[in-house]
């Protein structure tokens, strides 16, 4: 975890030398053997700054709809676990742990339609 560690004081450096009111961590990729402690040192990372945690076990959430929601005009429409955890906390830029990413399906609809959970990642 020695890299990610030094990835966050980098950018904690970098927000100070340049004067910006808060910490900016530009997007990050953990990638390692299993147990090392990655969702750990994630989770741990959102306590420390105070920042809200949302974890999503893509392992077991297949679609985007849980993500992001689906669109309007579905009967069933509403905000997706981002946007709630964005307007429960009152913080725009919530830390976001996709966990077990590589175990990621490609739901498909009946007429070839894909809502995958990489499709509803992208766009963010």
């Amino acid at each position: 975890m020695g890299p990610a560690n030094e990835m966050v004081w980098h950018a904690m450096r970098r927000s100070v030398r340049v004067g910006w009111p808060g910490l900016r961590l530009p997007p990050m990729l953990i990638n390692g053997p299993p147990g090392i402690g990655k969702s750990h040192w994630a989770r741990r990372l959102g306590e420390l700054l105070s920042m809200p945690v949302l974890v999503v076990d893509a392992g077991s959430e297949s679609a985007s709809f849980g993500l992001i929601g689906p669109q309007r005009g579905w009967g069933s429409a509403e905000p997706g676990r981002l946007v709630r955890t964005v307007l429960r906390s009152a913080v725009a830029n919530p830390i976001v742990v996709v966990d077990e990413i590589e175990k990621v399906g490609t739901p498909a609809s009946h007429k070839g339609q894909t809502f995958g959970l990489t499709e509803g990642l992208l766009p963010l």
